[in-house]
């Protein structure tokens, strides 16, 4: 398996996609075989819930660096920049994370669906925007970009994502499809 130097900062609709869409947790597997992830406190207690697989469970206790010192506010700086309910959500989080591995000059790619949190990053930290792609997006990279997928695999990925309750366009799916398909 190849280990990239670039790190992975997702949000909770990435990981969940894979355990309870796709039913793929063995590729999430491959994904943080390959990356370095940094996982939020939120979005490791809601893996921690949902995830029954043991493998992915250890490879995020023992391979993915976790936020969870409750004695480090990182995200605090970045609160007022969120409504309410994207704070409950943890989106604060992510964003936050993000911001800290772009100061602490990481490699890393920012794979964010929900358009709240792309519209703040959108507004207030535009330097992220070259890093930050959709999950659809970096499933067809991990393919094309970063070999840790087969073709199929990718492909697979995107049409459990078409008949999932995953909030994609299908016209964005298709485009994806075709590019793999060349």
């Amino acid at each position: 398996m190849q280990k990239f130097n670039k790190e992975l900062v997702a949000d909770s609709t990435f990981y969940i996609f894979f355990i309870e869409d796709s039913k793929n947790s063995n590729l999430l597997c491959k994904i943080l075989n390959s990356f370095k992830a940094h996982i939020s406190p939120t979005i490791y207690d809601e893996l921690k819930m949902k995830s029954r697989d043991q493998e992915l469970n250890s490879i995020i206790n023992n391979k993915c660096n976790i936020f969870k010192d409750s004695r480090i506010k990182y995200s605090e700086a970045l609160r007022p920049v969120f409504s309410k309910e994207e704070l409950k959500k943890g989106e604060h989080e992510i964003i936050a994370i993000a911001v800290l591995c772009d100061q602490m000059v990481i490699d890393f790619v920012l794979v964010i669906d929900d358009e709240g949190p792309r519209k703040i990053i959108n507004s207030h930290f535009k330097y992220l925007l070259t890093r930050l792609v959709r999950t659809a997006r970096f499933i067809e990279q991990c393919y094309s970009k970063y070999d840790i997928f087969e073709n199929g695999e990718s492909i697979k990925l995107l049409n459990d994502m078409k008949s999932s309750k995953f909030r994609i366009d299908d016209k964005s799916i298709e485009q994806l499809l075709k590019e793999l398909e060349k």
